[in-house]
């Protein structure tokens, strides 16, 4: 809803984007509350409500990191790559022909 009304995503429609992002984030809660809340309360009489709820923040927290670090990372390895790349073609435009 945010980024429909922020205007953040400027290529669909601020509607479009609204049911994009509430099938997406009602989805997994469908999920998380339909079917994996009741399994573990069911098999582990709500203790294992705990663990599950802990393993739950530790992802989103290691899945938010990852969605920062992995797109500098990449940039910083294609700023690399065409740094290696522009050293190899100079190196070999201004070397010297080999006598024989």
């Amino acid at each position: 809803l945010f980024a429909a009304s922020a205007h953040v995503v400027t290529d669909l429609h601020p509607v479009l984007a609204m049911i994009a992002g509430v099938l997406v984030a009602g989805g997994v809660h469908a999920v998380k509350s339909l079917a994996v809340r009741p399994a573990v309360t069911v098999t582990t009489a709500g203790v294992g409500n705990i663990v599950v709820s802990t393993l739950e923040d530790i992802a989103a927290v290691v899945m938010s990191v990852l969605s920062i670090i992995i797109p500098v990372l990449f940039a910083v390895i294609l700023f690399l790559v065409i740094l290696w790349l522009s050293w190899k073609l100079l190196r070999r435009a201004t070397r010297q022909p080999s006598v024989t």
